[in-house]
């Protein structure tokens, strides 16, 4: 069974789940996506840059929502931050990597 994470933004129920192909794109162009969560805890959210934690977040729309252009997964990413702020995207973004099998499950630290 895949794993995925669910979310809700803007009202609408979303499945978010980064492929393989989509990672080794994201890694091509920013490096390695592990190396970012090696240390990452909540209280160092400025130690990623943004644009790729929006990045990370559109992209893992793309698989379970491939009808969504690139300016809809990014309205789902606006209404998803307006809802849940900053840590609760890069909760969802640790989620994702976790499920995934990218990274080890939380051992708490980042909730």
């Amino acid at each position: 069974m895949v794993k995925a994470v669910n979310i809700t933004a803007g009202g609408k129920e979303y499945k978010l789940k980064l492929s393989g192909a989509t990672v080794c794109e994201l890694e091509e162009k920013y490096g390695s996506l592990l190396g970012m969560f090696e240390s990452f805890d909540l209280s160092s959210v400025g130690s990623i840059k943004l644009s790729i934690i929006i990045e990370l977040f559109c992209a893992s729309l793309k698989k379970y929502h491939p009808e969504l252009s690139k300016d809809e997964r990014m309205d789902v990413y606006d209404a998803y931050c307006d809802e849940n702020g900053i840590n609760g995207v890069m909760e969802t973004i640790t989620g994702i990597m976790e499920s995934g099998g990218y990274i080890a499950e939380s051992d708490g630290k980042n909730a």
